[in-house]
């Protein structure tokens, strides 16, 4: 199950990043910076916070949006980064940050700095696989001063120069508490 729910998120979001970079706009230099810019001071602040994501952003057309969202509740931005694209989900809980043609290491790269300067309070898991050579993913995860967690979890396909990133907002998590150390 859980690997038909992988293959379906990553076909919607291949989809959805093939068309929005189509509609073509000149890219940054760095995709790995903005997709962690991204990651940063949309989705993880707005789930902190409680705003709504769009302020800055120009969202996708009602057309293009219904069509990439299948169904499904939420709202798609786009960023200055035609290779980077976010989709808000309508709940407010969580928000997805995907980048297409970005190398995972080039992510990483920038992750990693983010991770020692505006993202110290976020600890990684230590087994943590981000290559340019096979599929791989981190999870990381933040208390937050409400007793929940931001966690995020990190999908990078090499082959595709695809990397997904889901941020949720939750009110407990095994997973976070264990990784932060929070379980006896």
């Amino acid at each position: 199950m859980w690997e038909d729910m992988h293959k379906s998120r990553l076909a919607f979001g291949m989809g959805l990043l093939m068309s929005i970079v189509a509609m073509g706009t000149v890219a940054k230099a760095d995709g790995g910076a903005d997709l962690v810019q991204s990651m940063s001071e949309i989705c993880v602040a707005s789930l902190e916070t409680g705003v709504n994501v769009g302020p800055g952003l120009t969202r996708a057309q009602p057309a293009m949006e219904a069509k990439l969202l299948n169904g499904k509740q939420g709202k798609i931005w786009r960023t200055e980064n035609p290779k980077v694209v976010i989709v808000a989900h309508s709940s407010g809980e969580t928000c997805e940050v995907m980048g297409l043609g970005i190398l995972p290491s080039e992510f990483d790269r920038s992750l990693q700095a983010w991770l020692l300067d505006a993202g110290q309070t976020f600890k990684i898991d230590p087994g943590h696989n981000i290559q340019d050579a096979t599929p791989g993913g981190a999870y990381l995860a933040q208390p937050l001063a409400d007793g929940g967690y931001v966690q995020m979890f990190i999908q990078t396909h090499p082959e595709t120069r695809f990397v997904g990133i889901t941020v949720a907002r939750v009110e407990d998590s095994v997973q976070a508490k264990e990784l932060l150390g929070e379980t006896q």
